[in-house]
């Protein structure tokens, strides 16, 4: 059955599974047909062409390019105007920072890299959650964690020298450090197609939009794990750093890239 865009249901799914499912396939069409569809449709009728319309548009057009990757995402009908172009723009060399070899210098057992993007920026994220997120990385002495956190002003790690937070990481040079344990990311797609080309294993906490349908789409490829943000507590997000660590079956079953996956 084709996955909808927005929201997340396993591959595997039930009459329950199947329902949201067809919900989430209406509702996001009927999103862009009553919203982006008929934006873009205004702008250009009365900037260029009174006669256009995205149907016809979308109907005359030669290729229609997806930022996806063909081999990663869920398997899906597509006709020869499909072209796929996610991780055009990757640099697949080796990527060494100096800088991050200082900091994850004394990271005895690796390190954990946690980014939520551009858009859902650390720092604005409840007291409570940053607080069991903190909790969680005390559990784990032995290992640094690299925190993409925003506001420079906002003490929030002092006290836990096993915790570096900088408002920018260079992401490329971190998933090629062999030192690295683990993503925890948000889902986006960019960090999807880029993780998986560098081989890297990824704990996906989904915050809104494709971000749930991509989580699903790594626990599909067997690359990374899914916890949802109202579970988002100490407790189990150490149980899937754990289980990132000890569990074999964790070992990339699908890999893109030009080097050996990460264990």
């Amino acid at each position: 059955m084709l996955k909808a865009l927005i929201g997340g249901t396993d591959v595997e799914m039930g009459i329950w599974g199947r329902f949201q499912n067809l919900y989430r396939l209406w509702h996001t069409d009927s999103m862009n047909i009553l919203g982006l569809y008929c934006g873009i449709e205004k702008v250009v009728q009365d900037k260029i062409d009174p006669k256009f319309t995205t149907a016809n548009a979308i109907a005359r057009s030669s290729f229609i390019f997806i930022n996806s990757e063909e081999h990663l995402d869920f398997p899906r009908p597509i006709t020869s105007k499909i072209v796929f172009i996610g991780g055009f723009n990757l640099d697949l060399h080796h990527k060494e920072s100096e800088e991050l070899n200082a900091l994850v210098a004394d990271a005895k057992d690796g390190f954990v890299f946690l980014s939520f993007g551009s858009v859902a920026q650390s720092f604005m994220m409840p007291l409570k959650m940053k607080q069991e997120i903190l909790k969680t990385f005390q559990k784990f002495p032995h290992i640094k964690f690299l925190w993409k956190y925003e506001n420079e002003t906002d003490k929030i790690a002092d006290g836990f020298s096993n915790v570096i937070t900088k408002p920018w990481f260079n992401q490329q040079a971190i998933f090629d450090h062999p030192k690295l344990i683990c993503f925890i990311t948000h889902g986006g797609m960019n960090s999807l197609v880029e993780l998986s080309y560098k081989g890297v294993p990824a704990i996906s906490i989904p915050l809104f939009a494709d971000q749930y349908r991509n989580a699903h789409l790594l626990k599909y490829r067997k690359t990374g794990l899914v916890l949802t943000k109202d579970k988002l507590n100490a407790e189990n997000l150490s149980k899937l750093i754990s289980k990132m660590i000890k569990d074999k079956i964790l070992i990339i079953h699908f890999y893109m890239g030009n080097k050996e996956p990460k264990l």
